[in-house]
C-alpha cells in the first residue's frame, strides 16, 4: 500500500491578500469601469422595480415606504462601496 506524502501547512506564511494580489491584477481604470457598469445595470433595474411598485402596488403607502427604504439603503451601500474602493486603490 502506498502512503501519501504528509504536507505541513504553515499558516503564518500564507496571506490571503498576497495570494489574491499576485493572482488577480486589475488596473484602477478597469475596476472603476466595472463599478460604473454595475452601477448602470443597478440603476436600470431599480427604475424597472420602481415602475412595477408604482404600477402594480396594491397599497400605495406601503409601496412608497418600501421604495424609500430600498433607495436609501441602496444609496448607503453604494457610498460605502465607492469609498472602500477609493480607499483600497489609494493604498496600492
Amino acid at each position: 500500500m502506498t502512503q501519501l506524502p504528509v504536507y505541513q501547512f504553515d499558516s503564518s506564511q500564507f496571506s490571503i491578500l498576497n495570494f489574491f494580489s499576485s493572482t488577480i491584477v486589475f488596473s484602477p481604470t478597469t475596476v472603476w469601469i466595472f463599478i460604473a457598469l454595475v452601477g448602470i445595470v443597478f440603476i436600470i433595474l431599480s427604475l424597472v422595480l420602481s415602475y412595477h411598485w408604482k404600477r402594480f402596488g396594491i397599497d400605495m403607502w406601503v409601496m412608497g415606504r418600501a421604495s424609500i427604504l430600498y433607495f436609501s439603503v441602496s444609496a448607503f451601500l453604494w457610498v460605502i462601496m465607492i469609498a472602500s474602493l477609493a480607499f483600497y486603490l489609494s493604498s496600492l
